[in-house]
Parts: structure tokens; C-alpha cells; sequence
């Protein structure tokens, strides 16, 4: 009977060091894209800045449909090429991209829920993380008045008329943009802080992991916020 022996961990098992060694000698931001995505402590030894920037390729409005096994392209500036990477939660459309910060993309769906995306884990080991909804108080800070009805939200113009807010709508009603402080599984503690650019208003959104609602906050600006950017901590 042959002897059975232990298979080493090359996972959870090799010093920092050893990993960050190993991380600074990729030659392609793909390969330390897939050296990010073995295990916690691999991703920790590469940070996600070492190899960005990565672009995400978006269809144009004027695009056919996408076929339903629909991939993301992302564009990566270090190599100059373009990697095709699964992404079933756009399948369909049935979420708009409103931001991507540290790697995350922030998915919004047609009743105005939050989920930010890694598309960089594969399969069942893709990492969600959900923030709070989108609800009546941000709309208004947009100076649009909706409503829930039936499970769906439904905009009200001055006249009484009222329309349906469809998926394409969703970032003229609610949130523009939505950026990051620091990723929500990061392993320096950081605490991610999401702050969201509102359509046409003075007026930015905040919550942090774990907010069951997003708060307003008056930039008192003369003008609306189209931006904005989250530097030097």
C-alpha cells in the first residue's frame, strides 16, 4: 500500500512575504487578476492598484441586445488587451452599472436595490455585498416625486400624469454615480464608506456597510454635484 502523504496548503499556508514576492513578479495584470481571486491572504499580498487601471467596456445604447451569456470586457492599459470575463448578473438587463471604485462595480435593478459586484471572483465564489435601497428621499433630492406601487416605482409629473421607471430611467431618478471609499472586504479594516452623485441635485448620499438607509447631505453648491472622488482618506 502506498504511503499516503500530506498536500501542502499553498493557500492559507505561505508567508506574506513569499506571496508578495511572487505578486511582484507578474508579468500581466490578467495573471494578477487570478492571483487576487485564489484565497484572502493572496488577494492581501496584491493589492488591487497594482494592476489597475482596468476599463470596463460597456455597450453604447445603440448596440443590439447582448446574447444572454453575456460577458463583461475589460480593457486592461498595462497590457493593452482586452479580457472577456463572465458576468451572468448583466445578463438580460436587468441592472445598470452606476459606479465602479477598487475593483467593485456598483449594480443598481429597477426597484432602485444596491448591490456592489466583484467581477473578478469566478462562479459561486463571486463576491455581492448589498447596500441599502434607493428610496422616496432620494428621488426628492433629485426634485422628482415617485411612489411604490404594486412593487414598482412610478414617477409623478405636476400635471397628475404618471409613468413607470424603467431600468433605463433608474440613474435619472435616483442615483448618477456611486463611489467607493475602500473595498468592503479589505484587509487593511478600512471601513468602506459609499458615497452616491444624485440626478441634478445639490444634495450627495452616504451610508456605510451595514446602513439600513442612505443619508442626504447638502454640499451647498450653487450648482448640482456631477462628481465625486474619494482622496488621501
Amino acid at each position: 500500500m502506498a504511503e499516503s502523504r500530506s498536500v501542502p496548503d499553498w493557500t492559507f499556508g505561505l508567508p506574506l512575504r513569499a506571496l508578495e514576492t511572487i505578486a511582484e513578479k507578474l508579468p500581466s495584470g490578467r495573471d494578477a487578476a487570478f492571483f487576487r481571486l485564489v484565497c484572502p491572504p493572496w488577494s492581501a499580498a496584491l493589492p488591487f492598484e497594482r494592476f489597475a487601471p482596468v476599463l470596463m467596456l460597456l455597450p453604447s445604447e445603440s448596440d443590439p441586445a447582448p446574447p444572454p451569456s453575456r460577458n463583461a470586457s475589460f480593457y486592461s492599459v498595462i497590457d493593452d488587451e482586452c479580457h472577456d470575463v463572465p458576468l451572468p448578473e448583466l445578463r438580460g438587463g436587468r441592472v445598470v452599472v452606476c459606479g465602479a471604485s477598487h475593483g467593485w462595480l456598483a449594480l443598481v435593478d429597477e426597484a432602485a436595490s444596491v448591490t456592489l459586484l466583484n467581477p473578478f471572483a469566478a462562479g459561486g465564489r463571486r463576491l455581492r455585498v448589498a447596500l441599502p435601497p434607493a428610496d422616496r428621499s432620494v428621488a426628492l433630492a433629485s426634485l422628482k416625486t415617485v411612489s411604490m406601487v404594486d412593487g414598482a416605482w412610478v414617477l409623478h409629473y405636476t400635471s397628475g400624469a404618471t409613468k413607470p421607471i424603467k431600468l433605463n430611467n433608474i440613474r435619472d431618478i435616483f442615483f448618477r454615480e456611486i463611489v467607493l471609499s475602500a473595498p468592503p472586504n479589505n484587509s487593511r479594516g478600512a471601513t468602506c464608506n459609499a458615497m452616491a452623485v444624485l440626478a441634478n441635485s445639490t444634495e450627495i448620499a452616504f451610508c456605510r456597510l451595514g446602513d439600513t438607509a442612505w443619508t442626504l447631505v447638502d454640499a451647498k453648491l450653487d450648482c448640482p454635484v456631477t462628481s465625486v472622488v474619494y482622496c488621501h482618506d
